[in-house]
């Protein structure tokens, strides 16, 4: 959804408004359901509650962690979204996401430019 100025707002119809809150609410709820998961992975140095989760001991710095963070938020991105995300070099992002899918943190859809990247979920594949 694109944002529009007031004006286009207010000459929308009841409907067109109602689905655009709910899209809002969608995309607010998903994010939030993300970073709950987020929140609940265990720290450097702690055991994994289960094979499922991501293990942080894999992320060697706080560049990786932030490459993590992103795209459990996001659920898969392509490597321009991250660097504008980010603000990261694309070297850099390429680097770190080359590391992050070697550990078997990340797994990598597509290629060229559908490239997209999203967290494993089951670890014990490894």
């Amino acid at each position: 959804m694109t944002r529009l100025s007031f004006d286009h707002q207010a000459r929308l119809a009841e409907a067109d408004r109602i689905q655009q809150i709910g899209e809002l609410v969608a995309t607010a709820v998903i994010r939030h359901c993300r970073r709950q998961r987020i929140e609940q992975w265990p720290g450097p140095g702690k055991q994994a509650a289960s094979q499922t989760e991501a293990p942080q001991f894999l992320l060697g710095d706080e560049t990786e962690r932030r490459i993590v963070r992103f795209i459990a938020t996001a659920g898969s991105a392509a490597p321009l979204h991250l660097c504008a995300g980010l603000g990261l070099p694309r070297a850099t992002v390429t680097r770190k996401l080359t590391r992050l899918r070697t550990a078997g943190v990340l797994v990598v859809t597509g290629r060229t430019k559908g490239t997209r990247y999203r967290l494993r979920h089951r670890f014990e594949e490894n």
